[in-house]
């Protein structure tokens, strides 16, 4: 896990903290872990191949599969060769994966204000196959509130044949 404890000074740009919650759970099994780690480094390369953003972005990954867990801490995104290849297996807690992408935002936005850098709007990327294991509505309606204020991108994306 990459860790910079001096990227907000070495790096002074407005920032955009983006975090990519996976769903990694037993039924992405196949082709749609195969896509899931496809996609993510193809983000990964098409935001560092944009001049701005490769400056701009930072980068948390959660995923989700049998247990919620951080697998990348917020870094900025020309510091990340990559995702360490995913697997798929077990439950599928989404609401707890997104409730820690929640939370990593708002404290990485606080570090930003502690630091005096400015920041875009925060983006949540959320990819499963739509079937979450665990209470998932609270984490849902707080992206929605958050979005609704305009303090929050939310983009939830759906894998071939997901249930939505």
């Amino acid at each position: 896990m990459l860790d910079s404890h001096n990227d907000l000074i070495d790096n002074p740009s407005a920032r955009c903290p983006v975090a990519l919650v996976l769903d990694t759970s037993g039924s992405m099994t196949g082709a749609p872990i195969n896509a899931l780690n496809e996609g993510a480094q193809l983000f990964i390369d098409e935001v560092k191949s944009d001049e701005l953003a490769r400056w701009s972005v930072d980068l948390a990954v959660y995923t989700a599969g049998g247990s919620a867990h951080c697998l990348q801490g917020f870094v900025g995104i020309e510091q990340v060769s990559g995702i360490p290849g995913m697997n798929a297996s077990g439950t599928t807690p989404l609401g707890e994966a997104t409730r820690m992408a929640l939370d990593g935002l708002e404290a990485r936005k606080r570090s930003y204000r502690d630091s005096g850098v400015p920041y875009y709007q925060p983006w949540l990327v959320i990819i499963s196959d739509g079937e979450p294991t665990d209470s998932w509505k609270d984490a849902a309606l707080r992206a929605r509130g958050l979005a609704s204020k305009r303090k929050l991108v939310s983009l939830p994306v759906g894998v071939a044949g997901a249930n939505l």
